[in-house]
């Protein structure tokens, strides 16, 4: 973070890639941490409501307000949010397939490029040591299958974290509220295997007599035949406690709190970052359709909407 932004003396200095948008989000920081730009308009147009999600760099430029140096304001949200979003694809990896293995391995690959366009490049190669001369000599990003002038600028790799400070946070937003869906989603599924095994062992089981042995008369000298009695065993019928078998039903009200609690966090993501939010709105769809609690989830989109709409007719709005 500090190798593409940075500062010497009274000077800011970018690297490279990241001039063209590091030229307006600087300006947008320094509008909030000197300006107190808000309601926020565009620093550079004058009166033009802006139209796009600030509030990434509004955080970065509360916290220069606080006294911070920009580069450093910047840099530490950026660091802290980039280690976060790597934390909960762990946790999601972990939850997911029940293996920290898996979810160590989905942050490693992270690092690695995006794209298997190395693997061409690779076999280009003569020999290992002429695959290290070529790495180590490679300028430019290795293009792809796909024709579009975005793979000039490294669109998979990390550079676009790099110059999009906000979308690791917004990501790490939206795997969040997938982690908390996939622990609920377990949890339901767990009640559900439980309540199929206690129903198994409620079924009736045949209570078989013991067999009767025959009557022993015994023999006395006045001749009187006693009748005897025969000890008949008594036989227990274990039945189950039903509060062994009965699943507790957690009430419907209860459940929706943490639901609206995911769709108060989903809200965030039009002013953090609207692509993220629209990709939201398309994975939590499609887990509507094909997974249960959907009245909890109806509950989750009607919240997140609710709070959303108000930023999304702001930045549409123009001024």
């Amino acid at each position: 973070m500090f190798a593409s932004f940075n500062s010497k003396g009274s000077k800011l200095q970018i690297a490279n890639p990241e001039y063209s948008d590091f030229g307006p989000n600087t300006a947008l920081i320094q509008s909030f941490a000197l300006g107190h730009n808000f309601p926020t308009e565009y620093p550079h147009f004058s009166g033009d409501r802006i139209r796009y999600h600030f509030l990434f760099y509004f955080q970065a430029g509360n916290l220069e307000f606080l006294g911070l140096d920009p580069t450093w304001s910047l840099n530490l949200l950026s660091i802290t949010t980039l280690v976060a979003m790597l934390v909960i694809v762990m946790t999601l990896g972990e939850v997911l397939f029940n293996s920290r293995a898996v979810g160590r391995l989905g942050s490693l690959l992270f690092f690695f490029f995006g794209s298997l366009s190395y693997v061409p490049f690779l076999r280009k190669q003569a020999s290992g040591r002429a695959a290290i001369q070529a790495i180590t000599h490679q300028r430019d990003y290795l293009q792809t299958i796909f024709p579009y002038r975005g793979e000039a600028w490294g669109t998979w790799s990390q550079v676009t974290y790099l110059n999009q400070r906000h979308f690791a946070s917004a990501i790490g937003i939206l795997l969040l509220v997938l982690v908390f869906l996939v622990i609920r989603y377990r949890a339901v599924a767990a009640k559900r295997a439980k309540a199929r095994a206690a129903t198994e062992t409620m079924t009736a089981q045949p209570n078989g007599l013991p067999d009767t042995t025959p009557l022993a008369v015994s023999a006395n000298p006045s001749g009187d035949v006693r009748e005897s009695q025969v000890e008949m065993p008594s036989v227990s019928v274990t039945t189950q406690s039903t509060e062994e078998t009965t699943i507790t039903a957690e009430p419907f009200i209860a459940t929706l709190r943490p639901f609206i609690f995911s769709g108060a966090l989903l809200s965030l993501l039009p002013m953090w970052n609207s692509a993220v939010f629209i990709a939201a709105a398309a994975i939590l769809g499609l887990l509507f359709i094909l997974c249960p609690l959907r009245l909890q989830m109806l509950t989750l989109a009607v919240t997140a909407g609710l709070i959303a709409l108000p930023q999304m007719l702001f930045l549409s709005g123009g001024g």
